[in-house]
């Protein structure tokens, strides 16, 4: 699965949300599939970095399911 943009929660995401409560907002959720990110790397790193800098995020909050 390559890299895609869901502007809002998904997934784990959503759980932290509803931690965060009205503290914070989660922007986007970024996502990737293991295989795409190991046989596409330059590509995949890009696309990553592109989706958090067009978030502008002031956190950054990273995990693997």
């Amino acid at each position: 699965m390559p890299v895609g943009v869901i502007e809002s929660t998904a997934g784990a995401a959503r759980g932290l949300q509803l931690q965060l409560a009205e503290e914070a907002k989660i922007a986007c959720t970024i996502y990737c599939g293991d295989n795409y990110f190991h046989e596409h790397k330059e590509d995949a790193l890009k696309a990553i970095l592109d989706a958090v800098r067009s978030a502008e995020p002031q956190v950054l909050v990273a995990g693997q399911l």
